[in-house]
Formats: C-alpha cells, structure tokens, sequence
C-alpha cells in the first residue's frame, strides 16, 4: 500500500494505468457502438460488421473486466475518485438504445444477461461499499456529494442494464402480441382508424411535398407493422382486422407506396429486433426511464464538478479527495471524460427517443403534446425544423443495395488468378471465390416496379378468379405464371416444359444456375439490350440470385444447397475445354454447347442452362406480345418473389442485422398481396360496395 506524498511500487502503478485504460476503452467502445449500429442498418458491408462485432463483443468485456478490476484495487491514497467508475461501468453495459444484440442469436441469451445483471450489480455495489469504508472515505461535503453522484448514476446504470435485458427478451420471443401491441382485439378496430385519423390531420404540420408523403409512408409502415412482424417473428395470438379501405392509401403515396412501405418496414423491424425500442419508446415507462437516465447523469455531473471545487478550495477538510497534495490528476481527468461523455449519450439518447415516430404512436399523450407546442412555436423558428430535423434522424431505409455474383466472370477470374490457386492449396478456395468475386449494386426503380407489377398481376388473380388471396398467392408458388407464355414463345410442347426448370418444377437452386447460365448466354449474344433499363436489371436480379445461392444458402428454400453450384463451378474451372480469355468468350462457348444439347440423354444443370440460353437466343421476337427481354425479367422477379415468399423469418431476421436483403423486402410486399391488402393501395373500393375487413 503507497504511503502519501510517497512514489507508489512499479506493480501498483501499472495496475492503474491498465485501469485507467480499460474504463477510457470502455467508453471509447460505447461511443463508437453508437455511432457505427447508425450505420448497420443501412451499409451492407464486411468491414463495417466485423468493426461492430468486434466493439460489440469488446464493450461487455472490457466493462466486466475493469470492475472486477475496481473490485480489488487500492483504495487508500490518492485513487478514491475511482469509486465512481463503478456505477459507469455498470451503465455502459446497458448499452446503446440503437443496439441491444448483434445477432439474431444473442437475443435467445436474454437469461444469461438477466444473471449478468445480477452479478455485476453486485460487484458495483461491492465496490461502493469499499469505497464508503475505506479510511478517508468519510466526511467532508466534498465526500457527501461524490457518494450521491455514485449512488445516482448506481441507480441508472441497474435500469440502463434492465432495459437491455427487457429488450433482448422482448425479441426473443415468438409470438406477438403484448409486447408492442396492447390494445384488445376487439377494440384494434376503433383505435387503428382514430389514430390514421389523428396522424392525418396532427402529425403532417408544417410538411409539404416530399416531406409530408415520407411522413405518411414511415406513419403507415408503423399502422401497417403486423404484417412484415408476423412474416418474421410468427403468427399473432389473435386475428387483427383492419379496414384495408380505410386508409385510403393513394391519396398520400401514389400507387408504388407499397414497396415504399415495405422498404420502411425493414428498418423499423430492425429496431423490434435489435434495439431498445420496443421498450423504451412505446410505453410511457420507458420515455420516463430516457428522462430520468439523462437527468440522473446531469445530476451527478454537477454534484461531481460542485464537490471537485469544494475539494480544491478547503483541502484541509477534503485532504483525501484532491487536495492541493494529494490530487490523482489522470483520475480527475478521466473522470470528466466518463461523466461528459455520459451526460452527451443520454442527451441524444433522449433527443433519439422524443424525435422518434416510435414514441409519437406508443405514446399518445406525448404525441399530442408535442403537437401542442409544434402548434404554439414560431412556425420558422421550430416546427418546420423539428419536423425536418426528425424526418431526417428517422431516415427509414435499409441498405438499397443487393449482393451480385457472376458465374461467368468468376469462373474465368478465378482460372488465371493466384489468389484462387493459393485458396485451393489450403481448402479455402470456394470461401475465396466468393469473397473475391462478389460485390453489390444499387436496387434499381426498373427491379423496383417489376417486384410491383408481380404484386398486381397476383391481385389481379386473386380479383378475377374470387378465390381467397391466400389461396391464389399459394397456388401462384406452385406453378409458374411464365409456364404457358415460353411454352409458347420457344415452340416447346407440352411434355417439354419441365426443360424451363421454373419455379415448382425442380429445386430451387438448379433453376437459379440454369436462368443464371441462360441469361448470362443470351445478354452476351444481344448486345444491343445490355445497356437498356430492363437489361441492366434482368443481370442485376440474375447476379443477385446467384449471389443469395452462393454466399445465403440458407435463405433458399429447402432442399436447396451449394452442391450444383461448386459442381459447375469445378466443371467450368477445370476443364480445358472452357479455358476462355474473357467472360464473352466462355459464354460463345456455352451458347455453341446449348445448341448441342438436344443430343444429350440427360443432359446435366450446366448443359440445361446451355440449352435454354440457345433456345432464348433464337426464339423469334413477337411484337404482339411480350419481348424476351422482358419475359426473362419476369422470370427472374418470379424466382425472387418466390425464394422471399419461402425463405424462414429467422433467416430474414438475422439479415437485417446486416442491411436488409432485397429478398425480405418482395416477401413483405407478397405478404400484403396473400393477405389482401394490396388493393387499398391502388383504388377505393366501387361506390356503394360494401368495405371489406381483412384479417391480418
């Protein structure tokens, strides 16, 4: 144990410096978390989620280690300022509000946290304790005011934790209900169409244009929430049944406001999922916990600044707390930078959660509020730019982008490079191939409203033929709608349809490589529509399937696997006879090969999409109908549709972590079309005609 005045042993001296450390990295971590979780929802990137995962996995570590360090320091000297360390280690392990879990998985280890919680709740108490009844831990105003600061920012740091926890429960369970919805079934009705009302009238104030039609989308994906939850997390306990009519939807979005919706819903599922808000910002416990943390930590500032300036000016009453001999300036310094820093997190945690649509629908009384005093401010001065500022904090997008992989250009890359022969000699070369080949482009309007006229094809059936949407969207995944219409454009009878390997006539991933090798063919051999809107997106949606079947098996329907894939992928590497220079060369090949394959008997995946490519090479163009250009495209959003439609809402879950996937998004849309809400989008119902209520 140092002595006053004295130089402390080499081994204590580390041991704070290595403290010291620990509770900055702690912070630094906690900072950083919040600032990069900003951007996983919306960044599809490998170094963004190894950068989170990696602070995520540190945060929790690092916390618990520098209070199990704090549990056996020195107390005696010139280190008590330490006492409040604890407390602020316990709140960083509470987490940011925009991050509750990496993964998916991490929610199911809501148990072990609540244990977690236990224990270093504990140990912080532990360490006040020692604190308290180390000598020099009592008297002197200065002492009184920093254990209030402790005990206060004690107090946050247990409810912080408990939040983490309630919210890592709240998504871990399957079935919905009254964690974000607690009105009675039979009362949903009543207050769904009062609050599309109120939000009508009181929450577009001061917005026009573009501005009040976003207002209204993020509005109607919060109204519309059932939907993408139930697809994700599991059926409701009870039917929820909402006039469909009733909202009128056209008259603020226009006619591709589902997709629009469905794109919003991305992000707000990702907060269900992986932050706190199904906690803090849809009840007015949780609003009144953010107001209490962020003054509570106010609080202690002050009562730390008040009793640090006590302490320097009557040091003969304070003489172990900083006096003119005995002050620790590293510890006084980190102390301002933790309780700083934590008075600036709970302030934007709080502007977070009063500028949040999550809050203005949880919480009624709030909402309306607000609308009190957007209404009595200087119209210039604060409720144009609150409302722009919270449309802008609320950006409601998931990443827009989707993965791209070509066989193609992988296969011939792949063939001649070192980095692929190196992979191969350590095993690594099908991990290597699509890390090096892989990349990602931005969803286009083109793939946009080819998801869209699907969507209104399918209501269009379901319309025509008087059968329930969940019936015709289902018996739509059966069969093909493109069956007939190649059938009749390749000339191919009846008994040859099982050659266009679409969808329900064979396993999801051989119909993905067989159009990936027939696209690739046949926009090679027409030059002309490469650069056409259509053509850039019929290779983006086949680059993309391919990609989902290379690097997100697990996202296809079973039984679908990487076997056919790493197949063709070994035939076209290895075999001398598809040695190529250029991505254009190999496809010439594979066209000459497809007008081949007649022959065969049993011709394999690569000869079937050879074959195919040939056959939509030469089909003759009929202007009457449509182009095979846009028959392909028709294809492939098909094959896209149905892979979201049969995809399991955990594999969609746990993609939102990372971005979103363009896969989720035409799920949710064929979602709305099986449950027959796709109509309220487009057209009010004839006059006269009795409203129709949907069960969602």
């Amino acid at each position: 144990m140092a002595v006053a005045g004295s130089v402390a042993p080499p081994l204590e001296e580390w041991k704070n410096w290595v403290l010291h450390a620990l509770v900055l990295l702690s912070f630094t971590l906690q900072a950083t978390l919040l600032v990069a979780a900003a951007f996983r929802r919306r960044v599809d990137s490998g170094w963004l989620r190894a950068f989170v995962w990696s602070a995520y996995i540190l945060a929790d570590w690092t916390a618990i280690y520098a209070l199990g360090h704090l549990s056996v320091a020195n107390w005696a000297g010139e280190h008590h300022l330490m006492l409040l360390w604890a407390p602020f280690l316990l709140v960083h392990l509470g987490g940011q509000d925009n991050i509750t879990a990496y993964a998916l998985e991490d929610n199911r280890l809501w148990l072990r946290h609540l244990q977690a919680l236990a224990v270093q709740a504990t140990a912080a108490a532990y360490v006040l304790y020692l604190s308290f009844s180390s000598p020099g831990g009592g008297g002197g105003v200065a002492v009184s005011r920093f254990r209030k600061a402790s005990i206060i920012l004690y107090v946050v740091g247990v409810l912080k934790y408990g939040e983490r926890v309630a919210a890592l429960w709240v998504a871990s369970r399957s079935r919905l209900g009254e964690n974000y919805r607690s009105i009675k079934p039979k009362e949903s009705h009543a207050v769904v169409d009062d609050t599309i009302d109120f939000a009508r009238e009181e929450l577009t104030i001061g917005l026009d244009g573009d501005a009040k039609k976003e207002k209204i989308l993020v509005l109607l994906a919060h109204f519309l929430l059932h939907v993408p939850k139930e697809l994700l997390m599991g059926p409701a306990p009870y039917e929820f049944k909402l006039d469909v009519y009733r909202l009128d939807l056209t008259a603020f979005v226009g006619g591709d406001g589902l997709y629009k919706v469905a794109e919003r819903q991305l992000s707000l599922m990702h907060d269900v999922l992986y932050t706190k808000a199904p906690v803090i910002r849809t009840s007015l416990y949780g609003f009144c916990m953010r107001i209490f943390s962020c003054a509570g930590t106010a609080a202690a500032f002050a009562l730390f600044h008040q009793g640090l300036m006590q302490a320097l000016l009557r040091p003969q009453e304070n003489h172990h707390y900083c006096g003119n001999r005995y002050c620790n300036r590293a510890d006084v310094a980190i102390t301002y930078v933790l309780i700083v820093g934590a008075v600036v997190l709970e302030a934007v945690a709080l502007v977070a959660t009063v500028s949040s649509t999550w809050t203005e629908l949880g919480f009624p009384l709030f909402m309306i509020a607000k609308e009190v005093l957007m209404r009595a401010a200087p119209p210039l001065l604060l409720r144009v730019s609150l409302r722009r500022w919270q449309l802008h904090s609320n950006s409601y997008y998931w990443s827009g982008t989707m993965g791209q992989q070509n066989l193609l250009e992988l296969c011939v890359g792949s063939r001649h490079s070192r980095w692929s022969k190196a992979a191969w000699f350590i095993g690594l070369e099908g991990w290597w191939n699509t890390l090096a080949y892989s990349g990602s482009t931005s969803v286009t309007e083109c793939v946009k409203r080819l998801v869209m006229e699907l969507a209104a094809e399918l209501n269009g059936g379901v319309q025509s033929s008087g059968s329930s949407s969940a019936t015709a969207v289902g018996s739509f995944f059966q069969f093909s709608l493109r069956l007939q219409q190649l059938r009749r454009a390749l000339g191919l009878c009846a008994h040859d349809a099982h050659k266009l390997f679409l969808i329900g006539t064979c396993d999801m991933d051989e119909t993905i490589l067989v159009w990936h090798i027939a696209t690739n063919v046949y926009r090679h051999d027409k030059q002309d529509k490469q650069e056409l809107p259509l053509g850039k997106a019929v290779q983006a949606l086949s680059n993309y399937m391919l990609f989902i079947l290379a690097a997100r098996p697990g996202m296809l329907p079973a039984p679908s696997g990487r076997t056919r894939y790493m197949d063709i992928c070994y035939e076209l590497t290895t075999d001398d006879s598809f040695q190529c220079a250029s991505p254009q060369d190999l496809a010439n090949k594979l066209l000459e090969l497809g007008k081949e394959a007649d022959n065969f008997s049993a011709p394999s995946t690569l000869a079937s999409g050879c074959w195919l490519g040939a056959k939509l090479t030469d089909a003759p163009s009929k202007p009457d109908g449509d182009s095979m250009l846009k028959l392909i495209a028709k294809v492939w959003v098909e094959i896209l549709c149905y892979a979201g439609h049969r995809c399991s809402g955990n594999s969609h879950a746990g993609r939102l972590s990372n971005g979103g996937e363009l896969l989720t998004v035409a799920a949710i849309v064929m979602e709305y079309v099986k449950k027959g809400m796709y109509q309220a989008f487009i057209a009010r119902p004839p006059h006269g005609q009795e409203v129709r209520h949907t069960s969602v």
